[in-house]
């Protein structure tokens, strides 16, 4: 007896990344650091993490990696301990397990960095800024502890994902945030969904109305296949750019069908 294969279309992934970072070459590496990996192992999937060191002197040196390390180790426990097959159900679509990852994240790099500077006598003497995002089943999530920021271009538009912050000369007052700083850490959260034909940029500064509009307009119709984005953002909106700590660019797109994903085949 011949038996004919059944094929069933299973939910279709077409959502691919393109991505660049880019990190100034006068700044010193152990004042900032960056990570980006993908550990739902999944198509059109980011997870990216930047740190800069809050603190002059060793103290805040120590913390940037600490509290970069451990949003990391977060982010890869929050994954791990998934059930497998939840990495391919409905339940990713959620905003509020992309929204989960970066509080499981931000709590790991908080308890580090407080604990050990309390364990090297250290306590309110560490701390670092802390930007996070996760870009997954077509929802992008963001993080913050500090003044790092995340955007959202699309159609000649850019949106932040988090207010605008008072500038530091009004805002002198006021000690920015920081993460190990105390024992509870206050995160900055926002998620929204995203579509093809989108970018999603993240800075180490904040960009005024100009050039939000400078950035908008330049990412109209940018070639993300030929050019570095990130480098080319960062020459474009800050005077200094090799001094930028950290700049990634991620867009959404071109369309693409992974095979693996669409079709399954019963005999």
């Amino acid at each position: 007896m011949v038996q004919c294969a059944t094929l069933r279309i299973e939910k279709i992934m077409i959502t691919k990344i393109d991505s660049d970072i880019y990190r100034g070459s006068s700044v010193p590496p152990e004042l900032s650091a960056y990570v980006a990996l993908n550990p739902a192992k999944r198509p059109g999937s980011i997870v990216f993490g930047g740190a800069i060191s809050g603190r002059e002197g060793l103290g805040g040196q120590i913390a940037c990696k600490l509290a970069l390390e451990s949003f990391t180790d977060g982010v890869m426990s929050f994954f791990e301990a998934l059930p497998p097959q939840t990495l391919g159900s409905d339940e990713l679509l959620s905003e509020s397990l992309t929204v989960q990852v970066l509080e499981s994240a931000f709590r790991s790099s908080n308890d580090a960095v407080y604990s050990f500077g309390h364990s090297m006598a250290a306590g309110g003497k560490m701390g670092a800024s802390l930007v996070g995002l996760v870009v997954h089943e077509n929802i992008a999530a963001a993080a913050r502890v500090g003044s790092s920021v995340v955007y959202l271009v699309r159609a000649g538009e850019t949106f932040a994902f988090f207010e605008k912050k008072a500038p530091a000369h009004l805002n002198a007052a006021i000690p920015q945030p920081l993460v190990g700083q105390n024992a509870m850490v206050q995160v900055e959260l926002a998620s929204i969904p995203v579509q093809s034909g989108d970018t999603l940029v993240v800075l180490a500064e904040e960009l005024d109305l100009a050039q939000e509009r400078v950035l908008a307009d330049f990412l109209n119709d940018y070639d993300f296949t030929e050019k570095l984005a990130a480098h080319d953002i960062c020459s474009l909106v800050f005077p200094e750019y090799r001094e930028a700590h950290f700049a990634l660019a991620v867009k959404l797109g071109v369309d693409a069908i992974y095979l693996s994903e669409v079709v399954t085949a019963d005999f």
